[in-house]
């Protein structure tokens, strides 16, 4: 037996409200009305939907389910009212506002409702009015209102707020100008008052508070910014300036003193105001003058003068003095010293004015001297003074030193001694002179007799005492002494014709030598005609025995017969082919003996074998004999500065690299037009510094690879234009890493081809101390190495990282300061593909650079 037939249901409406979670729910029985089944059993399952929010909140269906207990079920549906009855919770804000100009005062909800704080079950409730909302003067201070708010479902509640009202509106104020008049002190006040014109508030109160600065004093005499300040009672200040003129009207007080003065040396004085000042004053300053204020000699005697006292605002007053004037001043004695002759009489007078030097008075002067008068015995010098007297009887004295020339003057004695001994034929010659010309005689026994010439003969050895004086005037007199000798005796005398010093022995006996002899000579002269022939001669190349040894030194002497001796700069005295006169030949012999090997000869030979040069001397040294190097060329060396030894080589069957040196140019490889491999040029940053690839202008053919980079200084590059542009390189061609005009094929060709000479620039060169540290890194993006430049580091040190972009440390590398050049293998160091930076650290400041890898 089964039962097929569902039951029947009937469902009715329900209300539900939800709860302060905004929630509510319902059970079957809450909208089951009634039901029946056959059977008799109708049993309630569900009902659905059974939960609500505030988003329900109105008229919601939900569908009741039943069944019979033997499988079969019905539904029916119902209404379910979802209410909110719950009023929202209110929170306050307690806000200030001020007063606007007109003394009014608004606020809205806004300004009071806390929405932060403020709740509801079903979302944020908002604010409806507040009241009062609208305050004036009367209400500054502390204000309550009421803020009413309402949810999202009409249920409201309310709070209360306070509002403080302030006013913060400053007062207007309008200043006026006004003056003041200074008292005696030189003071006047100033009272607010006294600046106020008008002035206005929003709650109508203006309250004068003061005016700064309020005292003036005589600094102030003129115009003066004042301020005025007031306030409105609320602590509200308003300012305003006002112009306020300080008047003097008060003249000086002037009193005068009498004085004595007397002149200055000059015959002058110039009066000071404050020496007749006797305390005149004023309270705002004060200047003298007084007039006449000048007095010269006619002004000896009383004067009156008048004091005129100006205070700084103009105000004067004046008094009168009496200046006594005097002349108590010496007059000033300045004297000369003097030389002069007698007359031809030995006299001499001496007027004052002769030693007088400039002696001088304002008020008159008269001249003495004393002593005046001189003769023969003030030869010499004589003290003299001189007294000077001006009109008021000042006096003054000076000296001065008259010197008298000597009157008579012995200027030379000639004395020609015995000229052999007993011959007595001795002379004695006087020479002797008196000023003006007088007439002399002359004594050589003292006086005991004399003669009007000076000279004596026929004389045997003896000393004679001289006398000479003025013919009639004893007492104008010289004397002297003179010492005739004896004459020599006979002696023996050697023959140096050539006067080295050296006699070839011959000698002769006399009083006196011969011409060609002295009185001693060195032995073994061999030939007395020649001054360069003596035993203490040195040795010339002149193939003669030019020290008297009897031997003519091998070097002198042609043992190959071409001509040319050893000291003559034969170089091989046993080869006559080899002489400073012969012809240089290409056979590495220096067969000119100039110390140069081949030189100017014809280049016709092959070097086989690889060239290596480390030093500018083995350059200088290389054979020019070849022409041709069967083999590889090296040129390495920071010592190495020229090529032009070079000159003569026209091929390379190998390779060619030139690096690390001081070479500023490539001349010297001015015949090289062939190179078998590759040219490689780099890092030739030394010394002058590698700028030019002048040298190479012959260049015609490389057989593999052109490699030119790291030269930093190199812009000239246009010596191989040619060489590129006629597809002169066999191989590949690399050139970066230069400076401008020489970084690419493309920059030498853009160079050279519009004639642009580009100059060494200014970038720091490797091997060249940078102004500030740097890093370079090339190239950049890098796929198999990277190169690191670091310029001006300093000493010591360092450390080089490089950083992944998580910050792990990949490779790290100590390194010493100075310049560097470090190549980073990126395969060795498996550094992938990504971005990377470069730090340097240990100096002053860190290095970072970026780097692109591309792998």
């Amino acid at each position: 037996v089964s039962d097929n037939t569902p039951p029947s249901v009937n469902c009715k409406s329900h209300t539900a409200a939800l709860d302060a979670n905004g929630s509510a729910s319902i059970v079957p029985a809450d909208v089951y009305a009634s039901g029946s089944d056959n059977c008799g059993t109708v049993n309630l399952v569900s009902v659905s939907p059974n939960a609500f929010t505030c988003a329900d909140v109105g008229a919601n269906t939900v569908t009741l389910t039943v069944d019979d207990g033997n499988g079969n079920s019905s539904t029916c549906t119902a209404t379910v009212t979802v209410e909110d009855n719950l009023p929202p919770t209110a929170a306050c804000l307690n806000p200030t506002v001020s007063l606007d100009a007109n003394g009014q005062a608004g606020i809205t909800t806004a300004d009071v409702f806390d929405a932060a704080n403020s709740s509801d079950n079903c979302g944020n409730p908002y604010a409806v009015f507040v009241t009062p909302d609208t305050f004036d003067c009367s209400n500054i201070g502390a204000n309550t209102v009421t803020l009413q708010i309402i949810d999202l479902n009409g249920n409201t509640a309310l709070c209360m707020a306070t509002v403080t009202v302030g006013d913060n509106t400053a007062p207007s104020v309008t200043c006026k100008n006004t003056s003041v008049t200074l008292n005696s002190q030189g003071q006047a006040t100033l009272q607010p008052i006294e600046v106020y014109d008008s002035g206005s508030d929003n709650c109508g109160n203006v309250n004068l508070q003061s005016v700064s600065p309020n005292s003036f004093g005589c600094a102030n005499v003129g115009t003066n910014t004042v301020t005025l300040t007031v306030d409105d009672g609320n602590g509200n200040t308003a300012t305003c300036s006002a112009t306020v003129t300080v008047v003097d009207n008060t003249a000086p007080t002037a009193l005068c003193q009498d004085i004595t003065v007397d002149l200055d040396p000059d015959g002058s004085y110039t009066l000071d105001p404050s020496s007749v000042d006797d305390g005149s004053n004023d309270a705002c300053g004060l200047n003298l003058s007084v007039s006449p204020y000048t007095f010269d000699c006619s002004d000896t005697g009383a004067n009156t003068v008048t004091l005129t006292a100006t205070d700084d605002n103009g105000n004067t007053a004046t008094c009168s003095a009496t200046v006594t004037v005097e002349d108590n001043t010496a007059p000033t004695a300045s004297c000369q010293d003097l030389t002069v002759d007698l007359n031809p009489d030995g006299n001499y007078s001496l007027d004052p004015s002769n030693v007088d030097d400039g002696s001088n008075d304002a008020c008159g002067l008269s001249l003495s001297v004393s002593p005046s008068q001189f003769d023969c015995s003030d030869v010499g010098a004589n003290t003299v003074t001189l007294t000077v007297s001006d009109d008021a009887g000042n006096t003054a004295t000076c000296t001065a030193t008259l010197t008298i020339n000597t009157f008579l003057t012995i200027s030379s004695v000639n004395v020609t001694h015995e000229s052999c001994l007993g011959y007595g034929d001795g002379q004695i010659e006087i020479v002797a002179a008196a000023t003006g010309g007088g007439q002399l005689r002359y004594s050589i026994d003292g006086g005991a007799t004399f003669q009007l010439v000076g000279l004596f003969t026929d004389l045997s050895p003896d000393t004679y005492d001289i006398l000479v004086e003025l013919t009639g005037n004893a007492t104008c007199s010289a004397t002297a002494t003179a010492v005739v000798d004896p004459g020599s005796p006979q002696a023996t005398w050697y023959k140096d014709l050539d006067g080295d010093g050296y006699t070839d022995g011959i000698t002769t006996v006399s009083c006196s030598p011969p011409a060609g002899y002295v009185a001693s000579a060195l032995p073994g002269d061999c030939n007395d005609n020649d001054a360069s022939i003596n035993p203490g001669a040195p040795e010339l190349c002149d193939g003669i025995d030019n020290n008297c040894d009897g031997i003519i030194p091998a070097d002198e002497q042609d043992n190959d017969g071409d001509g040319y001796r050893v000291c003559d700069g034969d170089c091989d005295d046993t080869d006559p082919a080899i002489n400073p006169g012969a012809t240089e030949v290409c056979n590495g012999i220096d067969d000119d003996c100039d110390g140069e090997i081949d030189e100017g000869t014809t280049a016709t030979e092959t070097w086989v074998g690889n060239v290596i040069f480390t030093s500018q001397a083995a350059v200088d040294n290389f054979s020019q004999c070849y022409n041709k190097i069967q083999g590889n060329l090296t040129i390495i060396g920071t010592g190495i500065n020229s090529l032009a030894n070079l000159s003569n080589l026209e091929e390379v069957t190998g390779n060619v690299l030139i690096q690390v040196t001081s070479l500023p140019n490539m001349n010297g490889l001015d015949a090289l037009t062939t190179i078998g491999g590759s040219l490689t040029i780099k890092l030739n940053n030394y010394g002058a510094k590698l700028t030019s690839l002048s040298g190479l202008g012959n260049l015609t053919s490389i057989g593999q690879n052109l490699l030119i980079y790291f030269n930093f200084s190199l812009s000239d590059c246009c010596s191989i234009d040619d060489l590129l542009s006629n597809a002169g390189v066999g191989g590949a061609t690399s050139i970066h890493h230069n400076a401008a005009g020489c970084n690419s094929v493309g920059d030498i060709s853009t160079t050279c081809s519009s004639s642009i000479v580009i100059l060494p620039g200014n970038g720091i060169a490797y091997g060249e101390t940078a102004e500030q540290p740097r890093m370079s890194l090339f190239p950049n993006p890098a796929t198999s190495e990277v190169s690191v430049l670091l310029e001006g580091i300093g000493t010591g040190e360092h450390k080089l990282q490089v950083i992944d972009q998580l910050g792990r440390v990949v490779h790290r590398l100590d390194i010493e300061g100075g310049d560097q050049l470090l190549t980073l293998s990126l395969a060795e160091l498996g550094i992938n593909s990504g971005v990377y930076l470069v730090t340097v650290t240990g100096g002053e400041q860190p290095l970072m650079q970026r780097v692109v890898v591309k792998r």
